[in-house]
Order: C-alpha cells, then structure tokens, then sequence
C-alpha cells in the first residue's frame, strides 16, 4: 500500500493591525517559480499583544547592487545586519537568523481568494 495525503488548500492568515513591530528572521528558504528563483524570509515579531505572529517576505533571490539600490533581498540583509556589502562580497544569509529588527506590515489584501498580509520594508531594530 502506498503513502496516503490528503489534498487541502492553502491555510489562510489571521490579518493583524498594519504597522510596525519587533520582529526577528526565523528561517529562510528558496524556491523556484513562474518568475524564477525567490527566497522567503519568515519574520516572527517578538514583542507586544501580536508576538509569535509569523509574517513571510518573499523576493526574488538576487543579491544585486545598482545605480537604483540594491535587491529588495538584499536590502533586507544589510538591514539586518548592519552591513553594507560591496560587489562581490559573500553573504552568509545564516547572520541574519534571530537578529533583531522591525517589520512593517501592510493591510491585509485578498490575492486569488485567499487572505495575504505582505511586509512592505524591513527596518533596523529601534535605537
């Protein structure tokens, strides 16, 4: 006999307040899509009425430096971290595990019917 799954959908968030919270990178991962290689970041805020409230930020899995900025990725990094990386620096993407930082989160939005709450910027830990 072989292995038995059942089919479910995609499980939807419960919306919180857009704003800003404490938060922290709790893991990361990557993937492959219509649009190429991303990466998602998930983001657990660490403080407040919404703490263990996990967030994801997903962006395409490029570490790029231009005359407009850097990648939304790795931007998010050099938040993080503090650092501003130069071209051809290496990044280890594990330094940003736990570190603490804020996220901004947006209203929430229905997306192909399903419920999303995007974060719209990462910023450094308050001073």
């Amino acid at each position: 006999m072989g292995t038995k799954m059942i089919v479910t959908g995609p499980v939807e968030i419960t919306p919180i307040p857009a704003d800003v919270y404490p938060a922290q990178v709790i893991g990361y991962s990557f993937d492959s899509g219509t649009f190429g290689d991303y990466v998602k970041l998930e983001f657990e805020i660490t403080t407040g009425t919404y703490s263990g409230t996990k967030r994801l930020l997903i962006a395409s899995k490029k570490a790029t430096k231009g005359a407009k900025g850097s990648s939304k990725f790795l931007e998010a990094i050099e938040t993080i971290t503090g650092k501003k990386y130069k071209k051809t620096d290496e990044i280890d993407i594990d330094e940003i595990l736990n570190k603490p930082c804020r996220i901004v989160l947006e209203e929430p939005i229905k997306k192909d019917d399903l419920l999303i709450q995007k974060i719209g910027k990462v910023l450094p830990q308050a001073a």
